[in-house]
């Protein structure tokens, strides 16, 4: 009887890649960055009502909270997981890595 081994390494490159996007718009100036705040940071939101702007959000303050950055990490992984959840779908099917569209992602 063999085991299954699973392993979150495609699931961990959708993180990165979205994180990227976020973080580095593409193409430039096609928005304002926007990091990925975990809910825990956010003391209140503020309302617009114009598309595709963010709201002015209050974050709390990080010091007074005494948050590691393993708790942070871990937050910002749960919402890029929901987001996953939510809005990614990945192909299943194969594909050949040696593709140039492959490579220009990486």
């Amino acid at each position: 009887m063999q085991g299954i081994l699973k392993q979150p390494l495609a699931g961990d490159y959708i993180s990165l890649l979205i994180k990227r996007i976020f973080q580095q718009p593409d193409p430039p100036g096609a928005y304002a960055p926007n990091p990925v705040t975990p809910h825990y940071l956010i003391k209140q939101r503020g309302t617009t009502s114009i598309p595709d702007v963010p709201s002015n959000v209050v974050l709390k303050d990080q010091k007074q909270l005494h948050a590691t950055e393993s708790w942070h990490a871990y937050q910002q992984e749960r919402i890029l997981h929901n987001m996953k959840e939510e809005y990614c779908a990945v192909l299943d099917a194969h594909t050949d890595i040696k593709q140039k569209p492959f490579l220009e992602i990486c």
